[in-house]
């Protein structure tokens, strides 16, 4: 919806005084461009910091879900822990840690 028409219809109640009646337009108005600004609603992200499991490594990654997720993270244990396959009990753990953002 435009501004102007949204703005126009605020205008139309009634308040209580004229400084009331500006406060409650301006707070509307703000609502509304914030909600005109918004991006679309995104899934929450997972997250995940192998200092966590492994002490002393800085790596950390996000994804939307656990499947990718899981992928960086055996990405990163081949790259830079030179574990070549991620055991159950490895994947338990990192699926432990997993946390949301």
């Amino acid at each position: 919806m435009c501004i102007a028409l949204q703005m126009r219809e605020i205008g139309e109640r009634d308040m209580a005084s004229p400084v009331t009646d500006m406060v409650g337009r301006h707070l509307k108005v703000q609502a509304a461009l914030r909600k005109e600004r918004q991006m679309p609603e995104t899934k929450e992200a997972l997250h995940i910091a192998c200092a966590s499991f492994m002490p002393g490594c800085t790596f950390t990654a996000s994804a939307a879900t656990e499947e990718e997720l899981m992928k960086k993270v055996a990405a990163h244990a081949a790259r830079d822990h030179k574990i070549a396959e991620i055991s159950p009990e490895l994947a338990a753990k990192v699926k432990a840690a997993i946390t949301r953002r």
